[in-house]
């Protein structure tokens, strides 16, 4: 009888080996994992970091799931969740079953729809007998310096992610391109040449001729419904952002310089007539700002006043956007050509000591944020980095606001000419 019981039991044993009661937790899942290696190695991936990548470009990545037991996972399920900005390129792994040293593969693109941006997802893989494995995403957006260069039929309109990368020509064979400015879409640039307005997607494609001006526009903004341009003969012109008919907003002026939009208005220097002017969007009445100038080359805005830089007295300046009072908010530049503003400082080049320098908001000490080994010619900011170009280098460069080390983003360009930062 002993015997007989001992024998039961060991019987039962056999059976409880054979059949395993998976819902009474005697078998394990199977234990997937991401990895980011060919082949069954590799450390698990449970975050993965895309890094700095320009706004509206994308990059991809492949992950590989993988399974390190002796149980099959079941039908996979491939599931992304988070920032809109990422998305499955590629699932390999939707429906199959793999067991241990078997894997599939997935794909997720990063594509930042904006500058600045910071993003997360999570990528999870379940399957039917397995537990879920997952990886926290994340990745930045970078924006892009967009710039104009060449002459006759060499002229380019050209890209760059901020921070460097390989930079990327939008359009070329182009006459000779003198001013761009970018918005959600597309980046905007006159021929000053040919005397044409032309337009091309982000990411480069087809361009779009928006006018043809006999009259040779040669400087440019951008706002959400139009285009401005001012031509060699002294008038401010607009056009619908996709084409049409073309209203004169103002005649009689020097050649507009460094036309600017903001808010209801245009602004511009007039360095024939020594003058800093502004117009109503639509048309109206050109009010002069700023008069008995000496020689008035650039304009910048922001919410309360205008600054401009002079070429002749080396002067930074600002008067009320409605005018009134003028004040030199810093002297002892020698040549400046160009200015940038934010909200806390005035940002200006100078061709004659190939300086790029920095006053405060209201005036005071100037600082020489770096040196130029070539002709800086034109200047612009964001909210970390001042970029310039070296038309004498043909390159473009950032320094952070506060100086510090200059970064070439762009070298071996042909005549860079100007320069704006865009997504």
């Amino acid at each position: 009888m002993k015997q007989r019981r001992w024998m039961l039991v060991a019987t039962a044993a056999v059976v409880g080996l054979i059949v395993p009661a998976i819902g009474q937790g005697k078998v394990e899942p199977a234990s997937l994992k991401w990895t980011r290696v060919q082949g069954g190695g590799g450390s698990i991936v449970t975050s993965y970091d895309f890094g700095v990548v320009g706004a509206l470009s994308s990059e991809s990545r492949w992950f590989r799931l993988g399974n390190s037991s002796f149980t099959r996972s079941g039908k996979l399920k491939v599931t992304l969740t988070g920032s809109p900005a990422f998305s499955i390129a590629h699932d390999r792994c939707a429906g199959k079953i793999i067991g241990k040293q078997l894997s599939c593969w997935v794909a997720v693109a990063y594509t930042p729809g904006k500058a600045g941006a910071s993003d997360s997802a999570t990528l999870t893989a379940n399957g039917e007998n397995a537990a879920a494995a997952k990886v926290r995403l994340s990745g930045t957006g970078s924006g892009h310096l967009y710039w104009v260069e060449g002459n006759g039929s060499s002229g380019a309109v050209k890209k760059v992610p901020l921070g460097g990368g390989k930079a990327t020509s939008l359009a070329h064979d182009l006459g000779q391109p003198a001013a761009v400015k970018v918005d959600g879409t597309d980046v905007y640039w006159v021929d000053n040449a040919g005397g044409y307005l032309h337009k091309v997607p982000l990411g480069g494609g087809t361009v779009t001729t928006l006018t043809h001006d006999k009259d040779y526009p040669f400087s440019l903004a951008v706002d959400g419904k139009h285009a401005y341009w001012g031509d060699a003969l002294g008038a401010v012109k607009e056009v619908g952002l996709g084409g049409g008919k073309v209203t004169t907003l103002a005649t009689g002026q020097g050649p507009p310089l460094s036309l600017t939009v903001y808010g209801t208005h245009l602004y511009w220097a007039d360095a024939d007539h020594h003058a800093v002017r502004a117009v109503p969007i639509g048309g109206g009445t050109v009010t002069t700002l700023a008069s008995h100038l000496h020689d008035p080359v650039a304009v910048a805005v922001d919410a309360t006043h205008v600054y401009w830089v002079d070429a002749e007295d080396g002067t930074v300046n600002e008067v009320p956007l409605g005018g009134g009072k003028v004040t030199t908010l810093a002297g002892g530049q020698i040549q400046p050509v160009s200015v940038a503003v934010d909200g806390s400082y005035i940002y200006c080049v100078d061709i004659a000591t190939r300086k790029v320098n920095k006053v405060p908001l209201g005036g005071g000490t100037v600082t020489t944020l770096a040196t130029s080994p070539g002709d800086p010619t034109a200047v612009a900011v964001d909210s970390t980095h001042v970029y310039w170009i070296d038309a004498g280098g043909g390159s473009l460069n950032e320094v952070p606001l506060g100086g510090g080390k200059v970064t070439i983003l762009a070298s071996g360009q042909a005549t860079p000419a100007a320069l704006t930062v865009g997504p």
